[in-house]
């Protein structure tokens, strides 16, 4: 499937996961967007697809790549195809959400927020136009899913884009009890976008 087939299948199909009632009925209408999915694959199997919507607000479809650099210019060229799309805002990456009440809950049970998480960002040594990121999260430790978690929180507080092109080395670690030096992640993005890189 080319990209222009996959854009007029998208405009077929825009009501079957953009409507109200799919809205309402299944917060995430599930089986299109497996379909969605899937003909993704077939025009570029290494890139995804993040679809938000609510009530009230445009429904939104994010073409990425999984934090895979040398994809960009297909997301780009992809996204860039798929020309005005009625009801259904289409958009390169994933946006940056509010960390307001952002949580993610792990298998252990143990629930990840981002009002409970610290960082610290330096020049990054290894790479010389991007910046190191250090992470302090109130948790008892850090587990590989713990921390997978974290990288995911950041990209959906940074966005994908910037995570990809402007973050380097992630570290995380267990928050410590005094944080007068740390800057909550509510403040990621102002100062990421001020630093002068």
């Amino acid at each position: 499937m080319d990209a222009t087939a996959f854009w007029n299948w998208v405009r077929a199909n825009r009501k079957r996961f953009t409507s109200d009632a799919a809205i309402r009925s299944a917060g995430e209408p599930a089986g299109v967007l497996d379909e969605l999915s899937d003909k993704l694959q077939e025009v570029d199997d290494a890139l995804t697809l993040q679809f938000t919507s609510g009530p009230g607000t445009e429904p939104v479809l994010a073409i990425g790549c999984d934090g895979d650099e040398e994809l960009i210019e297909n997301v780009q060229r992809l996204v860039a195809a798929a020309g005005e799309i009625d009801g259904l805002r289409v958009v390169a990456f994933a946006q940056r959400i509010s960390p307001k009440e952002l949580e993610l809950e792990l298998g252990d049970g143990f629930v990840l927020k981002a009002s409970e998480m610290w960082f610290r960002l330096s020049p990054d040594e290894s790479h010389f136009d991007r910046l190191a990121l250090k992470l302090f999260v109130k948790a008892p430790r850090v587990t590989e899913e713990l921390a997978e978690a974290s990288v995911l929180m950041v990209e959906a507080v940074l966005g994908e884009f910037a995570l990809m092109t402007g973050i380097g080395d992630i570290d995380v670690e267990v928050a410590p009890a005094k944080r007068a030096d740390l800057m909550p992640l509510e403040k990621l993005v102002s100062t990421f976008d001020g630093w002068d890189r």
